[in-house]
């Protein structure tokens, strides 16, 4: 099959293209429709229930994907998809506070580095056992400072370089940070401080 038919999938304008291309027998062209960001609603909604995982993990990834299928696709069967949902920026609050309850450890630390994760649910993340998880919602740009306080002094270095490495650290947080025991978590301070003053 010619690459250039997924290309033409993947960024293709014309609507009556679009249209016939999604019924295409290829699954490469299929899931490249479903990430074009010129796909229709519609014919979203039709890809979200087809048959090959990759397809739906293209709609999923797709920014503009309806809420309402990307809540529908929140509950597929494949964890790839989920994932896929749970790192969307156009996931809701309410789709990533029942994704933040799956019962996969990756989803859920996807959960906690999406921007649109509410408050309640970065807290309640980041009390899990898994430190993975904790380190998404140190990743998280939108978390709350005493949540960043708090895992600035979590037991994983790798929370804590987590945390040292957000570029929406305060400064009290940093400082706590350029303290630590390990010199990897120091040097994502520094790292941290030279990004910013450099942007200044």
């Amino acid at each position: 099959m010619s690459e250039d038919l997924v290309d033409k999938a993947l960024y293709s304008s014309n609507k009556e293209e679009i249209l016939s291309l999604s019924k295409n027998d290829n699954i490469e062209v299929r899931e490249s429709i479903a990430r074009n960001e010129n796909t229709s609603s519609n014919i979203l909604e039709e890809l979200a229930m087809d048959d090959s995982e990759d397809v739906r993990m293209g709609v999923a990834e797709n920014d503009n994907t309806p809420t309402s299928i990307l809540k529908a696709l929140s509950a597929d069967s494949s964890r790839h998809v989920r994932i896929r949902v749970a790192l969307n920026r156009s996931t809701m609050q309410s789709t990533l506070e029942s994704l933040s309850k799956d019962g996969d450890n990756y989803v859920r630390t996807c959960v906690g580095d999406n921007g649109n994760t509410s408050a309640a649910v970065l807290e309640a993340l980041s009390t899990e056992a898994d430190s993975s998880i904790r380190e998404g919602v140190a990743r998280n740009t939108n978390a709350p400072v005493e949540l960043l306080k708090k895992l600035a002094i979590d037991e994983d270095e790798f929370v804590r370089q987590a945390v040292a490495r957000n570029r929406v650290a305060p400064i009290e947080v940093l400082d706590i940070l350029v303290k630590d025991e390990s010199e990897f978590v120091r040097e994502r301070v520094v790292e941290n401080l030279e990004l910013r003053s450099s942007s200044d």
